[in-house]
């Protein structure tokens, strides 16, 4: 039987396309004595997918010893394994995202706090073209092309990998995983000059571009003065396709790989543009996700939903349902979904 593929971003599975009706189940934060009773009411609520993070921080603890040692199975809500075989009990089809990076509003975006800078002299931070670290809840970001923290990274990825490995359709119910979160840190919105300016990411785009990296983002004063910055929006368009290839490469799963995108922030088209330009033709498969904001009551937030449900073919993997902190009136369910009926 053929593994599940993707074909103009739609998920086939056993020669059917199928449209994906995910749920999102944070395990993590559950009970494990719930996990099948919650699997099967996500059943009967018509869902067909649980996507569900897979926390780095979570996973790796420290042993008697002092070692590093990650837990995948039989250690409460870390059992993984256990997991995922209740989401096929109940039905269902399973799509991991590992990260490295999730986000999830999870301490340090679910990273252990040992690949940060601010813990560890050694690592190199993700930095803007002002010289300004990136951070996530006060700890800084370690640079994607930090050596040391891809090198971590890629470990991490290959251990979620062997976990997952015996768990894909159609022995278990793995039809699909998501590769980083919006790309690397979330930033596949963010101003084209706001990462990553780092010495390792600089010398990199030098070796590329074969020019010095831009730093000062005002309009040049001449057409030759263009050619930094086109190289720029090139080179991190390239890098954010390149490397969400990368990282999926080291899961080493035969099953389409997923990177989901946000819409754009604010009115800052070119930016977003840029950043996706090169990863939509990229072998990770395009998806996004809806953070845009009320779109019932707010024309400008409409606009950037819909360039981010046309900006390729592929599913929404975050919807903003009950988020009332960001918007009051997705409390309430015509929101979320009607923006699911816009799509």
């Amino acid at each position: 039987m053929k593994r599940p593929w993707i074909e103009d971003g739609v998920l086939w599975v056993d020669g059917s396309p199928h449209l994906i009706l995910a749920g999102e189940y944070p395990y993590y934060r559950d009970n494990p004595r719930l996990w099948l009773p919650k699997l099967r009411a996500m059943k009967l609520a018509g869902l067909n997918t649980v996507s569900f993070y897979v926390p780095w921080r979570h996973h790796e603890i420290a042993a008697a010893d002092g070692r590093l040692e990650r837990v995948f199975s039989s250690d409460g809500n870390r059992d993984l394994v256990r997991f995922v075989q209740e989401i096929s009990e109940a039905g269902l089809f399973a799509l991991p995202k590992p990260g490295p990076f999730v986000h999830a509003e999870l301490p340090f975006g679910g990273l252990p706090d040992r690949v940060s800078p601010s813990l560890d002299s050694r690592r190199i931070a993700a930095l803007s073209s002002a010289g300004e670290p990136l951070r996530s809840q006060g700890l800084v970001l370690p640079s994607a092309h930090d050596p040391a923290f891809l090198n971590d990274a890629r470990d991490w990825l290959r251990s979620v990998g062997a976990v997952l490995q015996p768990l894909l359709h159609p022995d278990g119910p793995i039809v699909a995983v998501q590769i980083g979160n919006e790309g690397y840190y979330c930033e596949s919105a963010l101003p084209v000059h706001a990462l990553d300016y780092s010495e390792p990411a600089v010398d990199a785009f030098e070796r590329f571009a074969k020019m010095q990296s831009p730093r000062n983002w005002s309009a040049p004063e001449s057409a030759e003065g263009l050619a930094p910055y086109l190289k720029w929006g090139e080179w991190i368009s390239r890098t954010l396709g390149d490397g969400m290839e990368s990282l999926a490469g080291e899961l080493g799963l035969d099953v389409p790989v997923f990177c989901n995108y946000s819409p754009p922030k604010g009115r800052d088209y070119d930016a977003w543009q840029v950043r996706l330009a090169y990863s939509r033709r990229s072998t990770v498969s395009y998806a996004y996700t809806s953070w845009a904001g009320n779109v019932v009551r707010d024309d400008a937030m409409l606009v950037n939903y819909v360039l981010a449900a046309k900006g390729g073919r592929g599913p929404n993997l975050e919807e903003n349902w009950s988020l009332d902190w960001v918007e009051p009136q997705c409390a309430f369910a015509s929101v979320p979904i009607y923006h699911a009926l816009l799509v």
